[in-house]
């Protein structure tokens, strides 16, 4: 599944589903830690994703589950934070954010992600040991690169 990573609260990729997994790993991404997560935003765009397929609301509830990752991004040489969805209607959907094109703020249980090269703030809620995970990876980057 993934290298193995000293994390301040071990890794919860095990919680994450493994065809959301499964995808960062066919890119060839080396996996360092995951978790539930919560985008209401994108969690929005899915849910009319699914409705425009027919779906009813009962069974879209069901599907919106998502994880957060963060990888080694194997084409980038960097470090990636995905939100992913790998449900809809076999396929997935994701979100990849490349950690030397946005910066991460975590306060709480809120990760914030913005871009030098976008005027909009994405909040994506987490657990709170998941946060700090996050906080730590973040500002210990050069660590997971070697």
């Amino acid at each position: 599944m993934s290298d193995v990573f000293d994390l301040p609260y071990g890794s919860g990729l095990s919680s994450c589903n493994p065809k959301g997994i499964e995808m960062l790993e066919n890119e060839g991404d080396i996996l360092i830690d995951g978790g539930a997560a919560k985008w209401k935003e994108f969690d929005s765009e899915v849910y009319d994703y699914y409705k425009d397929a027919g779906l009813r609301p009962s069974e879209i509830t069901k599907l919106l589950e998502s994880d957060w990752i963060i990888a080694i991004d194997a084409k980038n040489k960097c470090l990636s934070f995905t939100y992913i969805n790998p449900n809809p209607m076999g396929t997935g959907i994701a979100q990849t954010f490349l950690l030397n094109e946005f910066e991460i703020y975590v306060s709480n249980n809120i990760v914030k992600i913005a871009g030098s090269n976008v005027d909009k703030t994405y909040k994506i809620k987490v657990g709170r040991s998941a946060a700090k995970n996050i906080a730590y990876i973040c500002k210990n980057q050069e660590q997971f690169l070697k």
